[in-house]
C-alpha cells in the first residue's frame, strides 16, 4: 500500500481470513478497558499522535487522485452502516464512497477524540481494516481488522489505535454486552495487548 510504503511501514502477507480471535485473550483486554479510568493521563502522548495520523490517513482516503489521495466520498449518518463486508466493498468499488454511524448519535463523548475525528477513525478502521483485508463485523473479523489497520500506524498512535479499537471492541463483545457499546475512555491497554502477533497467522 502506498502509504505504508511511504511511511517505511511494513505490511505483513497474511490470509486475514484465517485469524481467529482467542476469547481467553479477548476476555483479559475486556477486563483491562473496563477497570480503567476514564482518563489516564499517561495515554496522551499516544493519543495526540493518534490524532495527526488519523488526520494523515483520512487526507489520504479522501484527496482526489491529482492530490495523491483515492478520492473516496465518506458519507456521515444516523443508522448503521453496513450489514455486512460485501455491502462495504461493493459500495467502495462501484461507488467510491462509505458510510458511516455518527458517533455522536450515540450521546457518548470522548475524553480527548472530537466526534468527527472519531467518525473519521471508525471509517479509516472499515476501509482500511475490513474491507481491505476483507473481514467480517464477528470477533474474527474484527481482530483480522485490527490487525490490518494497526500496520498504517507508527508505534506510539498504535498504543492509542489498539486501547481505542481493540480495547472497546474486546470490551464490547467479552466484557458487559447486555449493557450495550462500553464508555469511551482515553487509556492505554498494556502493550502486548496493541502490538499484534503476525508471526501467529504468516
Amino acid at each position: 500500500m502506498q502509504y505504508c510504503f511511504e511511511r517505511a511501514l511494513l505490511v505483513p502477507l497474511i490470509d486475514w481470513r484465517a485469524v481467529r480471535a482467542d476469547p481467553t485473550v479477548g476476555q483479559r483486554i475486556a477486563r483491562c478497558y473496563l477497570a480503567a479510568p476514564v482518563v489516564d493521563q499517561r495515554a496522551l502522548p499516544a493519543y495526540r499522535a493518534l490524532r495527526q495520523e488519523i488526520k494523515a490517513q483520512f487526507a489520504w482516503l479522501t484527496d482526489p487522485p491529482e492530490r495523491g489521495g483515492l478520492g473516496i466520498r465518506v458519507i456521515v449518518q444516523v443508522e448503521e452502516a453496513y450489514g455486512d463486508v460485501e455491502d462495504l466493498v461493493a459500495e467502495l468499488c462501484k461507488a467510491r464512497q462509505v458510510r458511516v454511524f455518527d458517533s455522536a448519535a450515540t450521546g457518548d463523548e470522548h475524553p480527548f477524540l472530537t466526534q468527527g475525528e472519531l467518525n473519521r477513525l471508525q471509517v479509516l478502521h472499515d476501509v482500511f481494516g475490513h474491507a481491505v483485508a476483507v473481514v467480517g463485523f464477528d470477533t474474527h473479523g474484527s481482530e483480522a481488522a485490527w490487525m490490518r489497520h494497526s500496520v498504517m500506524f507508527g508505534a506510539l498512535a498504535r498504543q492509542a489505535m489498539g486501547s481505542e479499537i481493540r480495547g472497546r471492541q474486546c470490551a464490547l463483545f467479552y466484557g458487559h454486552p447486555a449493557h450495550g457499546v462500553p464508555k469511551a475512555k482515553m487509556m492505554s491497554l498494556p502493550e502486548r495487548y496493541t502490538e499484534p502477533r503476525f508471526e501467529l497467522w504468516v
